[in-house]
């Protein structure tokens, strides 16, 4: 995941609506939700197994779906 820093700039210097940032990262056995505010904000989800899969694909789908309203401007 970029540095919290390098988001921020990047975000500032293109011009760019402010929105969170969304990161996942996973190692195949457990998944990390990551999200950085417009205000510089870290959080950090526990770790999910994939005996939790039915959480998981809900935070996908949740992660997906906030591009697509970004994408689309909402």
């Amino acid at each position: 995941m970029p540095s919290r820093n390098a988001s921020l700039s990047l975000n500032k210097s293109a011009n760019w609506k402010n929105i969170d940032v969304l990161g996942i990262v996973t190692n195949g056995s457990t998944w990390n939700f990551y999200k950085l505010t417009p205000e510089g904000q870290v959080y950090e989800s526990l770790p999910y197994a994939l005996g939790t899969i039915a959480q998981i694909l809900g935070l996908l789908h949740y992660v997906f779906e906030q591009c697509q309203q970004n994408l689309n401007g909402s």
